[in-house]
């Protein structure tokens, strides 16, 4: 065997080796698992094997180009070695040839590798089932013949010169049609063409998952939007994850707007925690209370383990954060400033492995029943499972996305101009109050300038007050808060915070407010004042621009501002807005997405602040009370302490009347039908009820109950047990109940506690039904263990009775779900949290009576606004208001200054909630019926009048028998709705349906209802006497004409007579 001696050959062959080395490098840069072997020996003796050309993607008849050099006879072999999920390293492919010896230039082959079908084509009629492969390597090796045939099986071991890589073969949906050149049956052919078009697409797979796409607000509370990522159903994804467990690979993008750091120690932004237990999984991206990020995860060995980021994140302006992990080693991006260049970049590795299950538990953006949430805004968030990704990889939203329209950051930077001015004005007066302190003069322009400042009226002359000690003139449009601010500074204000400036803020909505009384065309000077007072702080104005800009009420129409203003006022934590911020989310209205777990979220706050309110008990709280416009003795009962209802119950209380004294007291205990509350009056109320000989069991209870509390009088414990006991003895399941919970809370005796509760239960109490399910879920119940499904099943039944605390219980048990009994459902959860929020919520009452009390004053333009506002959060009272207030058009004020239809939208929004009015779904019927708004759609009006009817409401079926007698054909579903019987309905006689119908009209409760459907009854079987009989009638009708006319004539030729008679005489 020839060999290179001389130091030139040896140096040729050095060369030679470096450049096809090289080559190798240039070729395979993308490879990070390309190596090249050779041996010291075959180094001497020139035996070299090199892949010229290796595909990052081989693909089915690649042909690779194999640069080879033996120095003696050898065997050249070519492998493929795959894995599945059911095997690893199979061989799927090998080439073998002869190397010779000869010659001192290498050669040069070129290898079509050829895989099997069912890795290099899709499945078809022939190829069952396509396999997905991974780890496939390639192994090129030179070694010599004898060796290969007694050890083929170790040759890329044992072999003198060797190459390997890795790559990857295309996924199975990704790879062609394999050509098949037999010729199958027809049958065969159609079912090839079939399998084709059904398996032309691969069936979706949430690898990434959208956890956010519309800007969300958060307010640092214990509610957020929780999501449950969804599993797949690919056999390979879910082997895949297996895999991927104990060294996960993911990648979460999540675009943040920060208002301010944590209060706490840790807020979330984003975390995972199994469904029923509350245990932190991987991973947590947390925000401490210095602006640096806070990353946990779980190691391999279930312990925590968490790192913090050495940046801080950017205020008022919106940035994106993208964490990815692979394995044990995580990065954080954060991209922020203009056009989102400016970015910071952390990475590190975690000591152990990472544990992380993405199909379980929950991921929760904002707060949880765990952790609370931060205050500011969140959009676009996406979860990219199996896949580590850099910023550049991950697309910006466009600037018309709402994050950005919206304007957000122009907003906060125009209110942080505004307070500065603010602040400054502020030290001037302090300045100028300190000054007149020292000086003791001015008293008199003094008196006078605090006594201009209670004047709030619109300013009749262009000059505006001035004083020598107060010189300077005031811009017109900020009058009213220089005229605020002085009033502060006067009272001795020093220390200005949050709270100093919504209460300037809320003087000036004030304000604002009474400029209504003026008319609606007094909004453009109402949205200065209203943008003064949202800069302040206090977000009632904020909602209200929100409801003026979303209806074009005296102001242009702009869906932009209306948005900006709504996300606004949320951080406010006012009830309205979030109600109708999980209003427009639930039902997917003025372009917001329908999302329920979004209107959970803003719901469940509500619903929680609701419990707190009623708890406190404050004295300028009111009732919630759902009155219609239409309801002329409701509207009579609202007339609070001057009205006849009120002065009526006054005068029969005196008189002795129990009953009157209990619904006295009630009125002014909650404050109800349009009377302010006064607790000491309604004790005393109470106290009269419960003491009279004829006390029924509830006053009894209630005062017993007034006394436990000590609400509007001194506590009595002893007072209140005998009260509540004697209302017990009565029968009231109310009291059984309030015994047990004295037994729990003051004995500590639980046992004694279950048997007053179960008694009540019996007796159908939602507080018994509540507690009880309370005492199951914390496993106190004598001799049973805790048992979270008996304690769901207490909750919802006293939720279905109307318990408060219950059904915001319920609603988060159906948003987290309970193991092995209720599934997860977020439209539920979202449903009970809006009834409760709707039913008792403080600030809806208020809305509710400042709306009624402005139509018993006939002051439109206030009740436009204020029941606007109410119907915006989706109280289904308050849009029925609306729309009739809309279609009646006091002073024309729909037509000239709503812009937006309000008469179709709201009657239409108010038959969408729970429990719609019979009314606004006749409305409806009428608009589907006629084509209102070019909305004509018959089978649309059926159903409202079906639901009307079925509602008992005589209208509706009145209007079935119309649509009956236009020829419309009804549904057998609707008739099955109503109960009519088969033989009815399917009579070939259209008279014997009508015929139901009208008596079912006729014979209803409704007084107003009887002489439309007996008339329509009378016509009815006319039409069918004249049908059956019409030629006996015909005949009769003629016979009795004749007859009236014969009499006519005799008695005017009678009447002739005796007057010619008379005049000759």
């Amino acid at each position: 065997m020839a060999a290179y001696t001389s130091e030139g050959g040896h140096f040729r062959f050095i060369l030679i080796y470096f450049i096809i080395l090289c080559q190798v490098c240039v070729n395979s840069v993308d490879h990070d698992t390309l190596s090249v072997t050779i041996h010291s020996q075959s180094v001497k003796q020139q035996d070299f094997i090199v892949v010229k050309n290796p595909p990052t993607l081989l693909t089915q008849n690649y042909v690779l180009n194999i640069v080879y050099k033996c120095n003696f006879d050898s065997i050249v072999g070519v492998q493929l070695y795959a894995s599945s999920d059911f095997k690893h390293n199979v061989r799927i492919f090998e080439k073998l040839w002869r190397c010779r010896t000869g010659g001192h230039s290498a050669r040069t082959k070129s290898v079509k590798v050829v895989l099997p079908d069912n890795v290099g084509y899709r499945t078809d009629y022939k190829i069952r089932n396509s396999i997905n492969v991974h780890n496939v390597n390639l192994r090129a090796w030179l070694l010599a013949s004898s060796k290969v045939l007694e050890n083929r099986h170790l040759a890329y071991a044992m072999a003198q010169a060797k190459v390997r890589f890795y790559f990857k073969v295309p996924p199975p949906y990704s790879r062609p049609f394999k050509s098949h050149e037999d010729c199958p049956q027809w049958s065969t052919e159609y079912i090839q063409k079939y399998q084709k078009i059904a398996i032309e697409q691969c069936q979706w797979e949430p690898v990434v998952v959208d956890l956010l796409s519309f800007p969300v607000a958060f307010t640092k509370g214990s509610t957020g939007v929780s999501r449950k990522l969804p599993q797949y159903t690919d056999k390979v994804l879910l082997e895949e994850r297996k895999q991927q467990i104990r060294n996960p690979k993911y990648t979460i993008s999540m675009w943040i707007y920060l208002l301010e750091y944590c209060a706490q120690p840790l807020c979330t932004l984003v975390q995972r925690k199994t469904q029923y237990d509350n245990k932190y999984i991987t991973p947590l991206v947390l925000i401490n209370s210095k602006g640096h990020i806070h990353l946990q995860v779980v190691q391999t060995n279930l312990q925590a383990y968490s790192f913090l980021s050495s940046f801080l994140l950017p205020l008022r302006q919106w940035f994106r954060l993208v964490y990815s992990q692979s394995g044990n080693r995580w990065t954080l991006w954060l991209n922020y400033g203009e056009n989102f260049e400016t970015s910071l970049y952390a990475s590190h590795l975690f000591p152990k492995g990472v544990y992380m299950d993405d199909f379980e538990g929950l991921v929760h953006l904002g707060g949880s029943s765990a952790m609370v949430g931060f205050k500011g805004y969140m959009a676009q968030t996406t979860f990219y499972r199996k896949a580590v990704k850099t910023p550049q990889q991950i697309p910006i939203p466009n600037r018309n996305h709402p994050m950005f329209s919206v304007g957000l950051s122009t907003y906060y930077d125009k209110c942080e101009r505004f307070l500065n001015q603010t602040k400054y004005r502020i030290n001037i007066y302090e300045m100028l109050r300190d000054e007149y302190q020292k000086q003791r003069s001015c008293s008199a322009d003094l008196i006078d300038f605090v006594q201009a400042q209670n004047i709030h009226s619109k300013l009749t002359t262009s000059k505006l007050p001035e004083c020598k000690l107060w010189s300077g003139r005031v811009p017109r449009r900020f009058y009213h808060l220089c005229v605020q601010l002085r009033q502060q500074v006067m009272n001795g204000t020093s220390h200005w915070d949050t709270e100093q400036y919504q209460e300037v803020g809320e003087a000036i909505y004030d304000v604002a407010t009474n400029y209504l009384k003026d008319g609606l065309i007094q909004v453009p000077t109402m949205v200065p004042l209203l943008k003064q007072a949202s800069c302040l702080g206090y977000h009632k104005a904020s909602y209200m621009l929100s409801v003026l800009f979303n209806n074009g009420a005296g102001v242009k129409a702009d869906p932009g501002k209306a948005l900006l203003y709504l996300l606004l006022s949320s951080q406010g934590d006012y009830k309205l807005t979030l109600m109708a911020l999980g209003t427009k989310h639930y039902h997917g209205l003025d372009g917001f997405h329908q999302d329920y777990d979004y209107a959970y979220n803003y719901f469940k706050i509500v619903a929680d602040k609701t419990i707190r309110d009623r708890e406190e008990h404050s004295a300028s709280g009111v009732y919630t009370e759902h009155v219609r416009l239409t309801e002329t003795a409701q509207l009579e009962s609202q007339k609070g302490e001057y009205g006849d209802h009120f002065l009526w119950l006054k005068y029969q209380a005196k008189q002795g009347v129990g009953e009157a004294q209990s619904n006295l007291a009630r009125m002014l205990f909650w404050g109800q039908s349009g009377v302010n509350r006064d607790m000491e009056a309604a004790v005393q109320y109470y106290q009269i009820s419960a003491e009279a000989e004829d006390a029924s069991a509830i006053a009894v209870y209630d005062y017993g109950v007034i006394l436990m509390r000590g609400q509007g009088v001194e506590k009595n414990v002893s007072k209140a047990l005998e009260n509540l006991n004697k209302s017990a003895e009565m029968g009231h399941p109310a009291a059984y109940s309030a015994l047990g919970w004295y037994a729990s809370n003051f004995e500590n005796d639980i046992e004694k506690a279950v048997g007053y509760y179960e008694k009540a239960d019996k007796l159908g109490d939602r507080d018994a039904a509540y507690n009880l399910g309370h005492i199951h879920l914390v496993g106190k119940y004598p001799g049973k263990p805790m048992d979270q499904k008996l304690a769901f099943d207490y909750f919802h039944k006293a939720a279905r009775l109307g318990h408060i605390d219950g059904g915001v219980t319920l609603s988060y048990y159906y948003n987290q779900g309970v193991e092995n009994y209720v599934e997860r459902n977020s439209r539920f959860a979202s449903i009970w949290a809006k009834h409760i929020a709707e039913q008792h919520s403080a600030d809806v009452g208020a809305l509710l009576r400042k709306g009624v009390n402005s139509y018993l004053d006939q002051s439109w333009s206030e009740t436009y606004v204020y029941y606007l506002m109410a119907a915006e959060t989706g109280l289904e009272v308050a849009q029925f208001n609306i729309a009739y207030l809309c279609e009646e058009n006091h002073d024309g004020l729909t037509t000239s200054y709503i812009e937006k239809e309000c008469v179709w939208k709201y009657y239409n929004l108010s038959t969408l909630a729970d429990v719609p009015h019979p009314h606004a779904q006749i409305k409806m019927g009428d608009y589907y019926w006629y084509g209102c708004n070019k909305h004509r759609d018959v089978n649309a009006a059926v159903e409202m009048y079906v639901k009307a009817a079925r509602a008992n409401d005589p209208h509706g079926l009145f209007n079935l028998a119309y649509l009956v007698e236009e020829d419309v054909q009804i549904p057998e579903t609707a008739w099955n709705t109503l109960g009519i019987p088969p033989d009815v309905y399917n009579s070939t006689e259209k008279s014997v349906i009508l015929t139901e119908l009208y008596q079912r009209c006729r014979d209803h409760n409704n007084e107003e209802s009887y002489v439309p459907c007996s008339l329509a009854l009378l016509r009815l079987q006319l039409m069918d006497l004249w049908t059956k009989y019409g030629v006996l009638m015909k005949f009769s009708s003629a016979v009795g004409v004749a007859i009236v006319t014969y009499m006519t004539l005799s008695t005017i030729r009678v009447q002739i007579s005796q007057h010619r008679v008379v005049d000759s005489v």
